[in-house]
């Protein structure tokens, strides 16, 4: 199967749209998503979040990939499942594919321009790293943000000196708005943020090796001696991950075959 292993890490089924995302690599059409215990199930979501942001996991398996390609054993038994990837293992190759930006779009801006002020920022818990916004100007003066999450709020805003008053989409993240002569009603925006995750595989080994050594260990309970040893021989973080991350695949390809 083409990206075998990297295709069980994401476990979903490939996207509907015929145009590949940031960081998205082929998924076969036919590939359907093995059905996980909650053990591995929650190891999953620890390591890819909760928000099934494709952003975010796919550049958390960028990582992931280059972490098992680095280690001799863990990549002689992702070749064994198969040697076919699309994937690029050098890792300045790989993460220039990630465009981490901020993209506004003026949808009906009318007199007044909108403007940014501070970084939005992952979020770590969810495992999101994709933010989008639609913003509108109403009466009050105010802008009603409606948030691809779903959340809609109406901020009121003063107008000092030619500019609105900062509104905030996230905590350190604003938008202010430009007002060369009236606070126009029905000016309309998006937002779009691709944010870059701030933790990293040794951030997770830190917790995988103290707060949450259990999901480690319900992954590594009955996989290959010799990864056991690579896991508990307390060796390089990329040798540890590598073994954690092949056990794990190792687990999903036995329930794929059933």
């Amino acid at each position: 199967m083409l990206n075998h292993a990297r295709t069980l890490l994401l476990n979903v089924n490939r996207p509907t749209s015929l145009t590949l995302g940031v960081g998205d690599e082929p998924i076969l059409a036919t590939y359907r998503p093995v059905r996980l215990p909650t053990q591995l199930g929650s190891f999953r979501k620890f390591l890819l979040g909760t928000a099934e942001d494709p952003l975010y996991q796919n550049y958390v398996l960028y990582q992931c990939m280059t972490v098992l390609h680095m280690q001799p054993q863990a990549e002689a038994y992702i070749n064994s499942l198969d040697t076919r990837v699309t994937y690029q293992n050098s890792p300045s190759a790989a993460r220039a594919r990630f465009r981490f930006r901020y993209v506004t779009t003026s949808i009906l801006p009318k007199t007044m321009a909108l403007g940014t002020l501070g970084e939005a920022v992952a979020d770590e818990r969810e495992g999101r790293a994709y933010f989008g916004w639609h913003l509108e100007t109403v009466d009050g003066p105010a802008i009603r943000v409606s948030s691809d999450s779903g959340r809609k709020v109406s901020h009121a805003v003063e107008v000092v000196d030619g500019r609105t008053t900062p509104v905030a989409l996230q905590p350190g993240f604003s938008v202010v708005l430009t007002v060369p002569t009236v606070f126009e009603v029905g000016a309309q925006w998006r937002i779009e943020a691709y944010t870059r995750p701030d933790r990293g595989l040794d951030a997770v080994m830190a917790e995988l090796t103290d707060s949450r050594r259990d999901l480690a260990a319900n992954v590594m309970d009955g996989v290959d001696a010799s990864f056991r040893a690579m896991w508990n021989d307390g060796g390089a973080m990329y040798v540890r991950m590598a073994a954690l991350l092949t056990g794990y695949i190792g687990k999903v390809e036995a329930l794929r075959n059933g």
